[in-house]
């Protein structure tokens, strides 16, 4: 059988480095030291990956516990796509978070003249009062 289920797959990537996205939508990368029955996590080496419209940047955070309750997906990384891939520019932990501030703030434009996705919907299926 090459599939465990559940948590017990996990044992298959211990030691490796994984991408852990959580359902709040933070992602990390890091190396994963351990597991528990709950689907908690202990990673080593972490980062707390950003990704702003085709740039990313890490900012090391170190030793990270994820609860299992809050993880959304976990993958495992393959390093050499991941430094060549020519969709992502990677920047410095400076740059990114401006760059994540400006999407904001731009986000925050579009949504005041009702031009984001989630006014269009919001339009769409909310019931008039």
């Amino acid at each position: 059988m090459d599939c465990l289920p559940g948590v017990a797959s996990l044992a298959a990537m211990l030691d490796k480095r994984i991408l852990t996205a959580l359902r709040d939508g933070q992602l990390y990368v890091g190396i994963l030291r351990s597991f528990d029955q709950f689907g908690n996590l202990i990673m080593e080496e972490t980062v707390e990956r950003h990704v702003v419209e085709g740039s990313y940047g890490d900012i090391p955070i170190g030793v990270y516990l994820a609860r299992g309750d809050a993880i959304a997906y976990i993958g495992d990384i393959d390093e050499d796509a991941d430094m060549n891939n020519p969709y992502l520019r990677k920047v410095d932990a400076e740059t990114i978070l401006e760059e994540e501030r400006a999407a904001k703030e731009k986000e925050k434009e579009r949504q005041r003249l009702g031009l984001s996705v989630q006014s269009v919907v919001d339009s769409l299926f909310v019931g008039e009062e």
